[in-house]
């Protein structure tokens, strides 16, 4: 089974995905990086050359291969959860982890991050007004929602905890 990790930008999906994958003994697929790769392109440049809508299209192609893998750790882009047919794909052979971080830590993670499209201009703005957008949307596809302000091992620490890792 694969553990799908969701939430806003800056909650910390790729850094906890990475320490849950070595505890776990699952493989870990950053979903950007996948995509970044398979396209040969950043994916502040295929926001920028292509639109936010072929950047959607990838993000779906590269989904639906990621989740016919097993056992792996994928930490998801913010807005991929955004497509009711993503989540169809991820929970097919996946659970899929909230990662509930309050807007204070996000605007501190993100202030000195320039490589994410969405948050060009006002920055505090843009957190507040997509994360109050996207914050019900995590919550209502998740199989579980973890507070994530603390530090990625905390954080693990209370996935493990859940029941689904429990035999």
């Amino acid at each position: 089974m694969n553990i799908v990790l969701t939430g806003f930008m800056g909650s910390g999906k790729s850094t906890v995905g990475k320490v849950l994958a070595e505890k776990t003994v699952r493989e870990f697929v950053d979903l950007d990086l996948f995509i970044e790769n398979k396209i040969s392109m950043y994916i502040s440049d295929i926001f920028a050359l292509m639109g936010e809508t072929a950047f959607r299209k990838f993000e779906s192609e590269a989904i639906s291969e990621l989740s016919a893998q097993e056992n792996t750790v994928i930490a998801s882009g913010g807005g991929a959860v955004l497509n009711p047919d993503n989540v169809a794909a991820f929970k097919k052979n996946g659970i899929i982890i909230h990662l509930n971080v309050s807007a204070k830590i996000l605007l501190e993670r993100l202030k000195l991050d320039y490589r994410r499209p969405l948050l060009a201009g006002d920055m505090e703005q843009t957190v507040v007004s997509l994360l109050t957008q996207r914050r019900p949307v995590y919550k209502a596809v998740a199989d579980y929602t973890i507070a994530a302000d603390g530090t990625a091992e905390e954080v693990v620490n209370e996935i493990l905890k859940l029941s689904a890792f429990c035999s």
